[in-house]
């Protein structure tokens, strides 16, 4: 027998019992997931259907949502300024057409559809933009047709409504690498690595060199991006050998 004191807000109770014991006990709300940022959609509050499991760490470890038709998770966000924002996430999903409802606070912003070649087993980024009110909102994804299994969503503003977004394009070389990436020579901007849980790493201005020194950097999956002088977004997933 032993005895356990936890001082909690009662405000981040989702449900509660007298007993703490192996079967009852507190069970306490995610933290507010910040945007801009990564969501990471297993940190669910609430869902009818949807299960986790864990990534292998050749994907870059952590956890995954499971949606399948029907089903669908909440998470809750505090967004810091109102402004389009880009939504990114990845995703594994079987070949053929997939949609996904994406409402805001109980009301549909985004029906997305993903249409898959590739084996269940690939991971994939697909994209939609999206307009958030500054403050605490509740994010649902809705399955509703076929399935997926969700690893995070990444919100990044568009930076006006001009800027143009570009997803999994190859604009360095190599990939994976150890020590050094270099870019073509036209591009200049700003390069942002960020960490699987969304965390800015490592950030430089890309001038003449064109090249980023990443032997600092731990072996994994990472996100680069890279904002040119003219405020195109450009994505891409990293592997540091």
């Amino acid at each position: 027998n032993f005895k356990l004191k936890v001082t909690v807000d009662s405000t981040e109770f989702v449900n509660s019992d007298e007993k703490l014991s192996r079967n009852h006990g507190v069970v306490l709300k995610p933290k507010l997931s910040p945007i801009p940022g990564k969501v990471e959609l297993e940190k669910f509050v609430n869902h009818r259907g949807a299960t986790t499991g864990n990534n292998s760490q050749e994907d870059g470890g952590g956890k995954f949502a499971r949606l399948n038709n029907g089903t669908w998770l909440e998470v809750e966000v505090d967004v810091a300024t109102e402004q389009e924002f880009n939504a990114n996430y990845r995703i594994r999903t079987g070949k053929g057409t997939h949609k996904v409802n994406f409402k805001v606070d109980g009301v549909t912003k985004s029906i997305t559809t993903i249409t898959s070649s590739t084996p269940w087993t690939v991971w994939q980024e697909k994209s939609f933009k999206i307009k958030l009110t500054q403050g605490k909102h509740t994010l649902k994804f809705y399955m509703k047709e076929g399935w997926g299994v969700f690893d995070w969503v990444n919100f990044n503003s568009t930076l006006g409504n001009n800027s143009l977004n570009i997803l999994n394009q190859s604009f360095f070389y190599p990939n994976p690498s150890s020590q050094t990436i270099y870019f073509d020579n036209e591009l200049k901007g700003t390069v942002r690595i960020f960490g699987i849980r969304g965390e800015l790493v490592k950030q430089i201005e890309l001038k003449t060199e064109g090249q980023v020194n990443i032997a600092n950097l731990k072996p994994g999956i990472y996100t680069i991006q890279l904002i040119d002088l003219e405020g195109a977004i450009y994505h891409d997933k990293l592997v540091k050998k």
